[in-house]
């Protein structure tokens, strides 16, 4: 509805007639509504106001109901005066909208708002979202369900209050499957539906696991119970919504055995419905049959899911164990080169002492040769010069008779070899 109202409001704008009372406004703004209700939600959602479609049935709307206030009228209607009943109702007819619509818009008695589109929108809402069931028996409540029901392209709902009296959630479920008066007078009158069954049926269809044709379930229905007594038709109904209504699993298996039951009685009193019937339980057992398709899809899909979230997981664990084998890997490697840092600074430090110390013995300790050199010069200084040439003559000469005696002898000449046999005795 806000969309509708803020689009109201800029076409007025466009008309100057800006300050249009805020009755003049919403009524405009019901009648934009039933024009866009055939407009997805979740188009209408991101639709801008100004959007052309949206603009142009605003426009339209507008430039319509202001032809219908006379010439010498409409500079006080600019200036906001409330339309006349006359004129109000001249609007009404065009827009073919029941006069209890006025019930809910534009200021009412006790209310002195200042007219601005918020203050109106919220009035309107207010009333629509009331739910006390007495209310909505009220003219007021039903001048507000007709509008409402207007708005969500039900326009048939006005001309029956019974539907009304049921309250917005009624008029919503059945708006949704987009259900036909004929369906509803049918269901209500033939089948014998009562008027809580026929909601319960599009809110079935309306499910997505079900998401069946409302209206082409209840003609089927009507016709399978044309010819039945009122307490065949009142066990009949109870079994088709049972099966509707029912969850999976064992309480939806009771509801269906309890059907076929039905179903199998009505079938063998009733041959003429024969044909009927059985159209009415086909259609039961496809929808059932593709409640269950949709179903098994929807367990495979979360099945895919499930399984493509725990392969997921497992390779973000296996990367985390890469990573964590990784880590642990550089951990190692650089407690290796600590510790191989550490073994050659120790070294270091051992061969620096170990230098140090042969350095200290080198400078400490003596070799025979530099003894003996030392000694040299306290030999001389206590021997004089000529014992001292005297000794070392002496030496000399033991050393050369010395040579002379280990020296080998010369080998011997032929002649003396010779002379040495001849001697000899033969």
């Amino acid at each position: 509805m806000r969309k509708a109202s803020e689009a109201v409001a800029l076409a007025l704008n466009d008309a100057k007639f800006g300050n249009a009372a805020a009755s003049f406004r919403d009524l405009l703004a019901v009648h934009v509504q039933s024009q866009i209700a055939t407009i997805p939600d979740h188009q209408l959602a991101n639709m801008s106001v100004s959007a052309s479609r949206l603009s142009e049935i605003a426009t339209n709307v507008v430039a319509d109901a202001l032809s219908q206030i006379p010439p010498e009228r409409r500079e006080a209607v600019q200036r906001g005066d409330s339309l006349k009943p006359g004129e109000t109702a001249m609007i009404l007819t065009l827009f073919g909208l029941p006069r209890g619509v006025m019930a809910f818009t534009g200021e009412r008695k006790g209310e002195t708002g200042d007219g601005t589109l918020p203050k109106s929108s919220a009035r309107l809402d207010l009333l629509v979202s009331k739910d006390s069931p007495e209310y909505w028996r009220t003219p007021e409540g039903q001048a507000a369900m007709t509008a409402y029901a207007c708005t969500l392209g039900l326009s048939w709902a006005r001309s029956v209050p019974e539907l009304l009296r049921m309250g917005p959630e009624a008029i919503k479920a059945l708006a949704d499957v987009h259900l036909r008066k004929e369906t509803y007078t049918g269901l209500r009158g033939i089948a014998g539906f009562e008027k809580e069954q026929v909601l319960a049926l599009a809110k079935a269809a309306h499910e997505k696991e079900k998401n069946f044709d409302a209206n082409e379930a209840g003609r089927l229905i009507t016709e399978a119970n044309k010819g039945l007594s009122a307490e065949e038709k009142r066990r009949h109904n109870e079994a088709l919504v049972g099966v509707m209504k029912a969850p999976r699993g064992p309480e939806g298996d009771a509801a269906w055995r309890h059907y076929e039951e039905v179903h199998k009685k009505l079938r063998a009193n009733h041959p003429e419905n024969g044909k009927a019937l059985d159209r009415s339980d086909d259609f039961m057992r496809d929808q059932v049959r593709q409640t269950r398709k949709y179903e098994a899809r929807a367990e495979a899909i979360q099945t895919r899911a499930e399984a493509t979230e725990l392969r997921a997981n497992a390779k973000e664990v296996e990367k985390e164990q890469k990573t964590a084998a990784a880590q642990a890997d550089i951990i190692e490697r650089n407690k290796a080169v600590s510790d191989a840092q550490t073994a050659d600074a120790s070294f270091d430090d051992m061969l620096s002492g170990s230098q140090a110390t042969l350095q200290a013995s080198t400078k400490s300790a003596e070799s025979p040769y530099q003894a003996m050199t030392k000694s040299i010069p306290a030999t001389v200084a206590s021997n004089p010069p000529a014992q001292t040439e005297k000794a070392a003559t002496s030496a000399i000469a033991g050393a050369t008779e010395k040579v002379q005696q280990n020296k080998p002898a010369p080998p011997q000449t032929a002649s003396a070899t010779q002379a040495k046999i001849a001697a000899s005795p033969t």
